[in-house]
Formats: C-alpha cells, structure tokens, sequence
C-alpha cells in the first residue's frame, strides 16, 4: 500500500490489515469511496460551480473555464444513462452561465436563437465555450502584438531619457563659475532630448517627420474646396488627414476656435458650411449613413431593382431603382440629386431605425421624371420625393450567369448587372393605394399555391431556386393581374 498517497485511503487499507481477504476488501472500498464515476462527475460539477467568476477581459480564465466544461462533458459521455441525464440538466447550464459576464450570457442564448420550450445542455455550452475561446484567442494575439510594439517605442523613450550627465566635483573655489556653465551644457541636450521624445512632428501632406501639418507651407495655400477634395480623393481622417477613417481618430486636442475635435488647420472643412441655401439637398442633422435596405452580402431575398433613366430640367441619369410595394414615400440619394442639380424646398423628415431609435432628417422634397431604360420616351411624374445626403442604399447583384445552365429558365425578363452603381432611387409604388383606389372587379388575384413569386418572400434566393427541382409553376405562369 506504499503507492496510495492520499491519507484517507491509507486509513481505508488499515482498516482491512486483519481481513481474510485483505486486498479484494482494500480495492471493494476504495472502488465504493473513490471509484464511482458519477460521484467523480458530480464532484466536478461542483469544484466548476465554486470556482471563482469570470472577469470582463480575461481570456486566460475564460479559456480555461471553456476546456473545464469541455473536460466535464467528455466524462460525462462515457457514463451511460446517468451521463446523459446530466448532459440534459438545464440547471447546470444556467449555473454555469452566470459565472461568465452579462454580455457574454446574452451572446450565448442570440447564438442559440429563441426557441420555446427548449432547455440549454452542457454539450450546447461548451461548443459555444469553445468557438468563442477560439475567437478570443485571435484577438488576443492581435492585442499583444499591438502591447509588443508599444512596449519597443516605450524602450526606444526610455533610451532617449536615458541621456549620460556628467558629474562635477568642486575642489576649490576658483572652479565654480565654470563647473556651473558645464552642468547647464550638460542639461540642455538633456532636455531637448525629452521635447523630442514626447512630441513627434509629423506632416501627414508630405509625410516627413520636421514639421507639423499646421506648419506645411504648401497644405496652408490651399483652398477650403482643395483641402476637401485632397482628404477625400485620399481617404484620409477629417479630424487629423492621416491614413485613417474618422471614426477611428483617437485625437484629443480640441481646436482653438470651435473646441471640436480636429485640428486648427482643418477647422473650416470641419465647420457646417453656411453658403448652402435651405432649398438645398445637402442639408442634414446627422453625419451618419442611414441604409433604407439592409446593407448585407448575404443577400436571401430578390428586390426588384430596375435600370431607369432620371431626367431633370433637361438633364438625363442612367441609374438603377429599387421598386418597393409597401413604400410611403419615394427617395432619391443625394448623388443623383447632386449630378442632377436638383433644387427642392426644406423638408424634415422623422426616421426610425432597426434600433426603434427616432431621427430626424433633414433634407428637401423634389420632383422629377422617371422612364423605363429600354422605353426612354415613355415618362412617369416623381412628386415630392424625398433626398438628404445621410440617406444610403447597398449595392446588389444578380447571378445571372446561372441562368445558362438551365433552358427553362433562359427566357425570364431579368436584366443582368453585376454591381449596381451608387446613384440609386427608392420607389414607392403604392400597391395598396391602388388597390384602394381600384374596383375589385378590375383585380383577379392568384392564390399562394399558384404563385411563384412568393418563393422569394418566404426568403429563397435565386440560387435557392436553381437548385431545387423546379415544378410546373415556374413554366406555366399564373394570369397577372389587370
């Protein structure tokens, strides 16, 4: 019994010394006191339930909290029928859960989506434990490296800190004047030094190192319109002009004349134009893009985007326009309005988002015409449609390339493109004003068992389509309504 290292089952093989069969006793014990599994699996259970909770950014802890639960459910698999009844208790999962932060709690049950009546199991938490452990691990290398190089500029400071002075040692009087005139040159390049260390010149426009941006000879003789177009075309930050978008600007300093957030030299193209009169379509309360689709690359449902042309004051505009049946109002982006010219009288408009959060918009109403790209003599009035510059659309595609593999499908009246431009419209169409407006008898509606075109309302997509096997409806066509 020299091997057993504990002191209770030391005591245990004691207590069988004068047995008959001391050995098969000894091991029968130790078997009932240790060996049972589903005491092993419990007495895991609760060493996990006693640990301590899980901090907001440890990704040490949450690792390892990931492969205990990980480890407690590989046990528990090898046990039978008692395994799986813990594998199912939803108690421990909820007990487990409040160990990690509240956000992380919420991400778990948005993974595992909203279903009534569904209780959570150990093996759902630990594939969630575990794909999240792994994301945390990407970021992680991804802040240390981030810690590395700040902890070589910190060096690289501490090494211009570091500067030698040299030590004076009076041994008389008539020495004084000039050891004092050597500490103070021996200070100065001292102190230059740390200037130099803490503040950095930097030119973003001539990207050199001697000056600032604010000091550039050549940056200050531009134009309010040329510094605009030179951080546009460049896609630099509006706050600073270096190679970054401005919602990542990290810079402090306010500026002297409005205490925004940007640099002095940069004030005026910060600053809300004035000249822009209230019948423009460039006026707006927010400087963020507010999508009127969802701007996605998994894109599940078909909308009917057709190319159009504009036409304003004799001006003509090859675009694209996304036809919306349920649509109050109709919205021209504020690029077409621009490359149109368009001049509108002042509107807000209150918008509320996915967020149920309310905006208001302020942009202008103007009025046009739209014609059909392959009817350009055939126009349609467009009253008081609605345009600001905040106001953005997603780009889409259709796949038609797919069309050439099938031969029942080569004849449908879809227009290829594979990348809508920017210069889009929104248009309402208003089918239940007309039906309201409409007699009955004008309208011969079809079931949704003869129709086709609710395929793509229930969230098939085009290539969804192509691949299943196609019925008679998509060759025999339904009477479209009059």
């Amino acid at each position: 019994m020299d091997h057993l290292k504990l002191e209770e089952a030391r005591l245990v093989a004691d207590s069988f010394l004068n047995s008959p069969f001391p050995y098969s006793n000894t091991m029968a014990a130790l078997n009932e006191r240790y060996g049972q599994p589903h005491k092993l699996a419990l007495k895991k259970i609760a060493q996990v339930m006693d640990s301590s909770d899980i901090r907001r950014g440890d990704t040490e802890a949450f690792e390892r909290f990931a492969l205990q639960i990980r480890a407690l459910v590989g046990m528990l698999n090898t046990l039978g029928p008692q395994g799986e009844a813990e594998l199912r208790c939803g108690s421990h999962v909820e007990r487990l859960l409040s160990k990690i932060p509240a956000e992380m709690r919420s991400e778990f049950r948005r993974r595992m989506g909203h279903r009534p009546g569904t209780v959570f199991t150990l093996v759902d938490l630990s594939e969630w434990l575990h794909y999240e452990a792994w994301c945390q691990s990407s970021e992680a290398q991804t802040s240390s490296k981030l810690q590395q190089r700040q902890g070589q500029r910190q060096d690289r400071k501490h090494e211009v800190k570091s500067t030698a002075r040299s030590t004076t040692i009076l041994h008389g009087t008539n020495e004084i004047v000039e050891n004092q005139i050597s500490v103070a040159a021996s200070s100065k390049p001292t102190q230059s030094a740390k200037k130099q260390a803490v503040f950095n010149a930097f030119c973003p426009y001539c990207n050199k190192d001697d000056h600032y941006l604010s000091q550039c000879i050549t940056f200050k003789a531009f134009s309010k319109d040329q510094m605009s177009d030179w951080i546009q075309t460049n896609h630099r930050c509006w706050r600073c002009a270096r190679k970054h978008q401005a919602a990542q600007c990290t810079l402090k300093k306010p500026c002297s004349i409005c205490k925004g957030k940007h640099l002095q030299i940069l004030h005026e193209v910060n600053s809300k134009s004035s000249s822009i009169r209230g019948d423009s379509c460039l006026l707006s309360s927010t400087t963020e893009t507010l999508y009127l689709d969802k701007p996605t690359d998994c894109r599940r449902v078909l909308l009917k985007v057709i190319r159009v042309l504009l036409h304003y004051q004799g001006k003509t505009l090859d675009t694209y326009a996304v036809l919306d049946d349920g649509s109050e109002r109709t919205i021209l982006l504020s690029t077409a309005a621009l490359k149109l010219g368009m001049q509108g009288t002042g509107e807000s408009l209150a918008l509320r988002t996915i967020r149920q959060d309310v905006q208001t918009i302020n942009g202008s109403s103007v009025s046009f015409q739209i014609s059909p790209a392959g009817q350009p003599q055939k126009f349609f009035q467009i009253k008081a449609a609605f345009t600001a510059k905040c106001l953005g659309l997603a780009e889409h595609s259709y796949p038609l390339s797919l069309l050439s593999k099938y031969k029942h499908l080569k004849d449908l009246p879809l227009q290829p493109f594979e990348r809508s431009c920017h210069f889009k419209v929104f248009v309402g169409t208003r089918v239940a004003e007309i039906q309201e407006l409409t007699d009955l008898k004008s309208w011969r509606y079809v079931d949704s068992a003869r129709n086709p075109a609710d395929d793509l309302t229930r969230g098939k997509s085009l290539k969804d389509l192509l691949g299943e096997q196609m019925d008679s409806r998509t060759t025999v066509s339904p009477t479209a309504p009059q």
